[in-house]
């Protein structure tokens, strides 16, 4: 680039040919300053005054805030000398004669512009120092008097014809002395600088459109906060007008045309004085009233990720933290898994669901970094079977840690259940997190343990039976709404039976418990169903009915109430956020120690169990008897006891 070129790119060439545009000092000018300025600017005060600006002052970093202070302290530098100055002349000959000409403070008091230097001994012109580069009718004359150059001869500075008037008529310095009052004035009134009256409009409109879209994401919100569903059926058009062409109009607000849940809380909105959101919905174009299931799905995503990053804002803060995950195929018949990350802040224990993934997703060559993977199914793409092996779903659970921007090498533990794809020490999903996340170390869920050993793990055929039945009482009353009404009546606001649900592991104690205290409410109802002119329904009752007055059925059922009451504290503490393995420990100790002490002492734990069995039989008029006893009998206890008591402690 030419040096012509490189001059005419400064920020006082452009401001030459616009001299009405707000401006401000360009780097390239103000690089020379600390060269021209300190030296001569800085010199037109007295060397001992103390306003006078030192060479710190002047070498600024060459920001904009810094170099437009630097500009304003320049031009409100008094040009006047003080009293004590003593003004400069220059000597010249006339006439063979030796004269003197003298500055004098008039100089100064009529033209503003003019500062003496000390150190180049000479006046300039403040303003075409900082505002001029180059004059003339195409600028590109070099400017040297008063500019860049001071004017040291004081022979011929008055008069139409004098330097001082010439140089006040010249349209660069005209242009200059504009430039520098905009400046100050854009500086000391920025809200009349034109950027700044547009970042105003901007500003406010930016304010209105939030005005109009606060109660759009309150309402999202507050639904997903309730857990509510958002659409209905005509969750669709604009919020005015017919639906379908078919419907009466919508715009009178109290409508009773459900829109759905969202569009109604809107409604609501509107009609308890919403004038923002009525303003909007009314004067936007149907297409511009971010209502739609888009746009409604658009924001619930901005939730979540707003969530996420405060979630994962405090696991960086506290640094270490555990994984907790499984995986299930929901209602979709999509296999889904849930990754829950636990980690101590500020002194409480967080557990944060972090979401559901896709665990086919990984096949999708953009979704994992396994190289062997994405060969595999490029080999193979139309036979390629998209099993779903502990090393496929551990690869999911570290893309998702990855894709959260968490340390694995923060990661300390993982808790999963205690399936072999989960925990296979070959090709488990465990062992992949951890050959990623090294400091991690497994913890088998205890209470998932705890229940399937209750539930499954029994060879007493008498417990086994006891469970069965109770599963098939509870399913004769679930599937039937007449048969669940008398019970109901019948309970008479009693707690309702709980079915033994497979994954909800404390209502499998809770079905027990209640299903023991509600047993003679249970036996009223079946009698009364038993006498239906339904077939179906009374036989069933009865059939119910009398496996449940026996006195085996009955003793069981005693027998796995009193171990269940042990576990249930331990099932329900186990899955508290704040447990930590010390207390866990101290726990599960407590429980091992209660039933050992059971064990040791049957025959006394038993007896009491037994007379409390007696009365609930005496209750319900149920014979006590032994079951009838043979020496040939293989498939059901046959025990040479001496009571009815001995033989059920013995079988139970």
């Amino acid at each position: 680039m030419s040096k012509r070129t490189t001059d005419q790119n400064t920020l006082s060439s452009w401001v030459i040919k616009r001299p009405n545009v707000s401006t401000t000092i360009d780097c390239n000018i103000t690089n020379k300053l600390p060269n021209c300025l300190n030296e001569v600017l800085s010199n037109t005060l007295d060397v001992k005054q103390p306003s006078k600006l030192n060479d710190d002052q002047f070498n600024l970093p060459p920001t904009t805030s810094n170099l437009n202070e630097f500009t304003i302290k320049l031009l409100e530098l008094p040009n006047i000398p003080k009293d004590d100055f003593i003004y400069p002349f220059s000597t010249h000959i006339k006439k063979n004669k030796e004269e003197k000409r003298f500055l004098n403070r008039s100089h100064f008091e009529k033209y503003k512009w003019l500062v003496y230097s000390y150190e180049k001994n000479g006046v300039l012109c403040k303003y075409c120092v900082l505002f001029s580069n180059k004059g003339g009718k195409d600028r590109a004359t070099q400017l040297n008097k008063l500019v860049k150059e001071p004017l040291k001869k004081y022979a011929k500075i008055l008069g139409k014809d004098g330097d001082f008037e010439v140089h006040s008529k010249n349209q660069y310095h005209i242009n200059s002395v504009q430039i520098a009052e905009d400046f100050l004035l854009r500086y000391k009134n920025p809200h009349k600088e034109v950027i700044n009256i547009i970042n105003t409009d901007r500003l406010k409109q930016i304010e209105e459109n939030r005005k109009r879209l606060k109660p759009i994401i309150e309402t999202i919100i507050f639904l997903g906060h309730q857990n509510i569903p958002l659409r209905g059926h005509y969750d669709s058009g604009h919020f005015y007008q017919k639906v379908n062409n078919l419907l009466p109009t919508t715009s009178d607000i109290n409508s009773t045309i459900n829109k759905g849940n969202f569009r109604e809380l809107l409604k609501l909105r509107i009609s308890c004085g919403d004038s923002n959101l009525e303003k909007h919905l009314k004067s936007t174009h149907s297409k511009a009233t971010y209502i739609s299931p888009i746009i409604q799905n658009d924001i619930i995503e901005c939730c979540k990720n707003y969530i996420t990053e405060e979630i994962v804002k405090e696991i960086h803060e506290s640094k270490y933290y555990s994984i907790l995950f499984d995986e299930t195929t929901d209602i979709s018949h999509i296999s889904q898994m849930s990754l829950i990350i636990r980690y101590p802040y500020k002194g409480i224990i967080k557990e944060c669901f972090m979401g559901f993934i896709n665990c086919h997703d990984i096949y999708d060559d953009t979704a994992t970094d396994d190289d062997e993977l994405i060969e595999q199914v490029e080999r193979n793409l139309e036979t390629y079977e998209p099993k779903l092996t502990g090393d496929i779903l551990g690869e999911v659970v570290v893309n998702m840690l990855k894709n959260l921007t968490l340390n694995l090498k923060n990661c300390v533990g993982i808790g999963t259940d205690g399936c072999a794809v989960m925990v296979s020490i070959a090709r488990g999903a465990v062992k992949k997190v951890q050959s990623h996340a090294t400091n991690a170390l497994h913890c088998p869920c205890s209470n998932h343990a705890l229940n399937l050993s209750i539930s499954k793990s029994s060879n007493v055929q008498v417990i086994r039976n006891t469970i069965g039945i109770v599963m098939d009482v509870i399913s004769f009353f679930n599937l039937s709404s007449k048969r669940n009404f008398v019970l109901k009546k019948v309970l008479n606001g009693k707690p309702q039976l709980k079915s033994l649900c497979e994954t909800r592991w404390v209502e499998r104690h809770d079905c027990i418990m209640i299903f023991k205290s509600s047993l003679s409410d249970i036996v009223e109802s079946l009698s009364l169903i038993s006498y239906w002119q339904e077939q179906i329904s009374s036989s069933k009752a009865k059939i119910l009915l009398l496996t449940l007055c026996t006195c085996e059925f009955i003793n069981g059922l005693q027998c796995l109430s009193s171990i269940l009451c042990v576990t249930s504290k331990i099932s329900k503490l186990l899955q508290a956020e704040w447990q930590d393995i010390c207390q866990t420990k101290e726990i599960i100790t407590d429980v091992i120690n209660n039933l050992e002490e059971k064990r040791k002492n049957s025959t006394e734990n038993f007896h009491e169990l037994y007379i409390e069995t007696k009365k609930i039989m005496l209750n319900l008029e149920v014979e006590e008897k032994l079951p009838r006893l043979t020496g040939r009998q293989t498939k059901r206890p046959n025990y040479s006891v001496s009571s009815v008591e001995e033989y059920y402690r013995v079988s139970s």
